[in-house]
C-alpha cells in the first residue's frame, strides 16, 4: 500500500510478445547459378515495441528448421533445383509463420563440345569472310576461333544450330576454325573439332597455247591451254565451251 511507508510491493512484468516477427532475405545466389555453394544474408523485423532479440532458423530443400545466423552458407549442392527458407524467432518464442523463401537452379555442368560443319575440313572457298556453321547446346554463347585466336561470337538457337561470320577478311591461304560454348552461368565446353580450309579469293588466268589456223580446213580442231592460279594456293581445273554452248569440264588438249 503506497500509503504505508510510501513504497509499493507491486511487481512490474515485461511486455509479453504476442506478435510474430517478419523475415526478409537480403541477398541470394543468382538463378541459375554456376556454383555448388550458396550464400544468403537475411534480417528480421520484431513487431513488438520494445523489441526483443531475434534469432533465426534455416531450412534447405524441405529439411527441418535449425538455428542459423546471417550470413548463411550451404554445404555442397547437386545440380538441379533447390529451395532455401529462413524464419525469425522473437524473444517471446513467436515464429514467423511465413518464412522467407528462395528457389533457384544450380548448374555446374559444362556444355558439350560444339561441332563445326562448314567450311568443311579440306575445302576451298573464294569468300574471305566465310560464315562458319555448326551445332551446340541450345542457347549457349558460341565463341569462334580462327587460326587459334578468338574471332567472333554468336548464339545457338533453340535447336542448337549456330551460324557466325568471320569478323575480318582472311588472307589467301590455309586457315583453321574451331568453336567453344559457354552456357548462361559461365560453364565452358571443351573445344570443337578443328576444320582446316583454304581461302582463294583471286580468280585464275587462262591462256590458250595452241589453236587451229584461221581460216582452217580442220573440222575437228584441237586446242591446248594452261591456267595460272592467281592466289597460288591450289591447282586449277578447266571448263570449255564451243560457240554458244554451255561451259563443261574439260582438259588440255581439247579436240
Amino acid at each position: 500500500d503506497p500509503a504505508v511507508g510510501g513504497t509499493s510491493d507491486a511487481t512490474i512484468t515485461p511486455l509479453q510478445e504476442l506478435i510474430a516477427p517478419d523475415t526478409t532475405i537480403t541477398s541470394q545466389p543468382s538463378n541459375p547459378s554456376g556454383s555448388s555453394f550458396a550464400s544468403f544474408t537475411f534480417s528480421g523485423t520484431d513487431n513488438v515495441t520494445p523489441s526483443g532479440s531475434l534469432t533465426f532458423q534455416c531450412s534447405m530443400d524441405g529439411g527441418a528448421f535449425s538455428a542459423c545466423t546471417s550470413p548463411y552458407t550451404s554445404g555442397v549442392l547437386t545440380d538441379g533445383s533447390h529451395t532455401f527458407r529462413v524464419q525469425a524467432v522473437d524473444a517471446g518464442g513467436n515464429v514467423d509463420g511465413t518464412p522467407a523463401s528462395y528457389t533457384w537452379t544450380v548448374d555446374t555442368t559444362s556444355p558439350p563440345a560444339p561441332v563445326v560443319f562448314t567450311p568443311a575440313n579440306g575445302s576451298f572457298t573464294s569468300d574471305t569472310t566465310p560464315t562458319v556453321t555448326g551445332i551446340g547446346e541450345p542457347g549457349a554463347t558460341i565463341t569462334l576461333y580462327v587460326d587459334g585466336a578468338p574471332n567472333a561470337t554468336g548464339t545457338a538457337d533453340g535447336s542448337g544450330n549456330w551460324s557466325i561470320t568471320v569478323s575480318s577478311a582472311l588472307s589467301n591461304g590455309p586457315h583453321t576454325v574451331r568453336a567453344r560454348a559457354n552456357d548462361n552461368v559461365g560453364n565452358t565446353s571443351p573445344d570443337s573439332n578443328t576444320n582446316t580450309f583454304t581461302v582463294d579469293g583471286i580468280a585464275p588466268d587462262t591462256t590458250i597455247t595452241s589453236n587451229p589456223t584461221n581460216p582452217s580446213a580442220d573440222t575437228t580442231p584441237s586446242f591446248t591451254f594452261t591456267g595460272n592460279d592467281g592466289a597460288g594456293v591450289g591447282g586449277v581445273t578447266f571448263e570449255c565451251r564451243l560457240d554458244t554452248g554451255t561451259f563443261t569440264a574439260c582438259t588440255s588438249p581439247f579436240t
